[in-house]
């Protein structure tokens, strides 16, 4: 009798077998968690512009045709062009058509119920870069506070929520205090940490 026909068969259970060992092993390789993203889409770009002449004096009479926007070496298509003028306090409001123009800083200033909208990103940015700039950025919002805008202050935290940390305002306290607020991102300074500091084991 011969013993093919078990060899056969038992190779081809050794193979069943192999074969429900890769399987198995395979369904226990974990499964990597997607990168997380975020689009955003921006439709419109406000550049402010302080246009003057050869003499330091602001030149009022331009319009959008007189402007040229690139982006990457590619022109961008210009929506409106709007000339913001205002007078300091207690400036007299009729000045007569041959007096002198101003300098440009008299003039350009945002008008009064102009918004400004800060949004930290607390997923990507390291926490004690941002307590080093606080400073600095706090500065740059009181001196909008001064020309008259009203600041709102949103927080991206790291579990991907929208944080409004300072309603809209146009108080010095209040923005100080969202500043503060702000936390930045603990998890990605370690992961910067790790990556310039030399490890001791190779």
């Amino acid at each position: 009798m011969s013993n093919e026909p078990r060899s056969w068969s038992s190779a081809r259970t050794m193979g069943v077998v192999c074969l429900a060992l890769l399987l198995i092993g395979a369904a226990q390789v974990p499964r990597s968690k997607p990168d997380e993203r975020h689009e955003v889409t921006v439709r419109l770009v406000l550049v402010d512009v302080i246009a003057v002449d050869r003499d330091g004096r602001f030149v009022a009479d331009l319009t959008k045709a007189d402007f040229e926007v690139a982006e990457d070496g590619k022109k961008m298509d210009l929506a409106s062009a709007e000339l913001v003028e205002l007078k300091r306090a207690g400036e007299e409001a009729g000045a007569g058509p041959d007096a002198a123009a101003p300098p440009a800083a008299v003039l350009v200033r945002p008008p009064r119920d102009s918004r400004f909208i800060v949004v930290f990103d607390s997923i990507n940015t390291i926490r004690r870069m941002l307590n080093r700039s606080k400073p600095e950025i706090l500065a740059k919002l009181l001196s909008l506070l001064e020309v008259g805008q009203e600041i709102v202050v949103f927080e991206l935290a790291e579990n991907g929520r929208m944080l409004v940390l300072q309603p809209l305002t146009s108080d010095r306290r209040l923005i100080a205090q969202a500043v503060d607020k702000a936390t930045g991102s603990i998890w990605v300074e370690r992961a910067a940490d790790a990556l310039v500091v030399p490890s001791i084991i190779d």
